[in-house]
């Protein structure tokens, strides 16, 4: 939710951590950022590496998916039911899939959003 207080901008996150994360990532954090005067982008350094497994996702949805990486590829970060959240502690990064994608097959070049490195 984007609304504003008085003359204050507030900006409501969603409830669980990781849906705060990635709604700070892909909307809040760009929108501070256009309000402070500087360039929208998200701030992580990218670099495209090779998908060290597939990645899968379904049409119609945009998704960050999370890596980690390991030697020169980026290796999809399992996600098992009840431990989401560690997903986001043992990922060195993430992927963006495009609303019109399936996911990457192995071996697929993709750019990787690096949470060790930023402006």
């Amino acid at each position: 939710v984007l609304g504003r207080v008085a003359a204050t901008p507030a900006i409501l996150l969603p409830g669980t951590p990781l849906a705060c994360l990635c709604a700070y990532d892909l909307i809040a954090g760009r929108l501070l950022r256009r309000l402070a005067g500087r360039q929208t982008l998200m701030p992580y350094h990218r670099c495209n590496m090779p998908l060290a497994r597939k990645l899968v996702s379904r049409i119609g949805r945009l998704e960050l998916a999370r890596v980690r990486i390991v030697g020169d590829s980026a290796e999809p970060v399992a996600t098992a039911e009840g431990r989401v959240l560690a997903s986001a502690v043992y990922a060195d990064g993430f992927v963006l899939i495009p609303e019109q994608s399936e996911g990457y097959a192995a071996g697929t070049e993709v750019e990787v959003h690096r949470y060790d490195d930023y402006d």
